[in-house]
């Protein structure tokens, strides 16, 4: 069975797997980007080198200094995807998404290919506004 997250709710249908670090950029990171750890906390994560590989999704906006509860898998519900997705405002259901190379906390349906970047699947939308978090572990091109 999934968890299901939905705006400052979780209903429990199962287990849902999170970790909670503290947001160690220097802006606000939003609900929905992909997220990686630093030696202090957590920084947006991108497919242009192995270090800066995604080990989960923001649950919630957080300011510079302060918690962001990370989904390691389950579901997660987002009203806006337009800041995480890097333009739409709703995922393509049924759709997989991946790690961006060419900007950082981006998801996208267009996997990385060139040599030397990071190829990384990071889950499945199952509706426009829900988003299955299962981070793989990441192969470079």
């Amino acid at each position: 069975m999934l968890s299901r997250i939905h705006g400052i709710r979780q209903i429990k249908e199962g287990t849902l797997h999170t970790c909670v670090r503290t947001n160690n950029e220097a802006f606000t990171i939003v609900a929905g980007r992909p997220v990686k750890f630093d030696s202090t906390g957590c920084k947006l994560a991108q497919a242009d080198d192995i270090a800066n590989i995604a080990v989960g999704i923001a649950y919630n906006t957080a300011a510079t200094g302060t918690a962001v509860t990370i989904v390691l898998m389950g579901i997660l519900s987002v009203a806006d995807w337009t800041v995480a997705s890097g333009g739409s405002a709703t995922l393509t259901t049924n759709s997989y998404y991946y790690l961006s190379q060419g900007a950082a906390g981006i998801l996208t349906t267009v996997p990385p290919s060139s040599t030397g970047q990071v190829y990384q699947p990071l889950g499945m939308a199952v509706t426009t506004t829900d988003f299955f978090v299962q981070v793989q572990t990441a192969i470079i091109v």
